[in-house]
């Protein structure tokens, strides 16, 4: 009986995690997005040589993945450089479609009880952007400027997206300007201070489905 109960409290608080997950960065909507390209944001997602394409039958298995498993965002978070204090800073995530997909599908079959198509899941996929989320503490984000750097070549953010008051902020980075065979770097500054808080590393490799 005792095993039996502590199993059901077990899938109660994941069930519930899960949950929270799903539907909280969805209702905290967006504060502001701030443009620095001047080449408007196209969901397309046509160029099959990509780092991230997938196929539709990657997608079909992807949204499979997200109605019946518990992988969820944890997955993605981008490891850090524990040197550093970070206090006002939880943690950095890359978004990838798998990630979109993956979310889109959780979400859709919790609230509305039925699967996404692989050409519904398509249509919020980008090829030419990638995007990474930074989760910030006191929703302090607007604070902090975050750059792009690899090969000693910083690359500011083409857009960037304030979500719950400052509490997520979501940068877009033209794929273009990307090397997806070289490791890179997510820096955050206080703009505040001029200094840099933090440190993450990118191994575009990890986070192929």
């Amino acid at each position: 009986m005792l095993k039996q109960m502590f199993i059901s409290a077990t899938i109660m608080i994941t069930f519930i995690s899960l949950i929270l997950f799903i539907f909280l960065p969805n209702e905290e909507g967006i504060l502001s997005i701030q443009k620095y390209s001047s080449v408007n944001v196209m969901n397309t997602f046509k160029d099959e040589n990509y780092y991230y394409f997938l196929e539709n039958m990657e997608i079909d298995e992807i949204i499979n993945s997200g109605i019946h498993s518990l992988r969820t965002l944890d997955d993605f978070i981008l490891p850090m450089d524990q040197s550093r204090e970070m206090k006002n800073i939880s943690f950095a995530y890359i978004q990838t479609p798998e990630l979109i997909v993956n979310k889109q599908a959780k979400k859709t079959y919790f609230k509305f009880g039925r699967r996404i198509h692989a050409a519904e899941a398509k249509e919020a996929l980008m090829d030419q952007y990638l995007s990474f989320g930074v989760r910030f503490n006191e929703n302090n984000g607007m604070l902090h400027e975050i750059i792009f750097l690899q090969n000693n070549k910083a690359v500011k953010p083409a857009y960037k997206e304030i979500k719950g008051s400052g509490g997520l902020i979501i940068v877009s980075f033209k794929t273009n300007d990307i090397d997806f065979n070289e490791e890179a770097q997510i820096k955050i500054i206080d703009q505040t201070e001029s200094s840099e808080k933090a440190v993450f590393y990118i191994d575009f490799s990890l986070y192929s489905p």
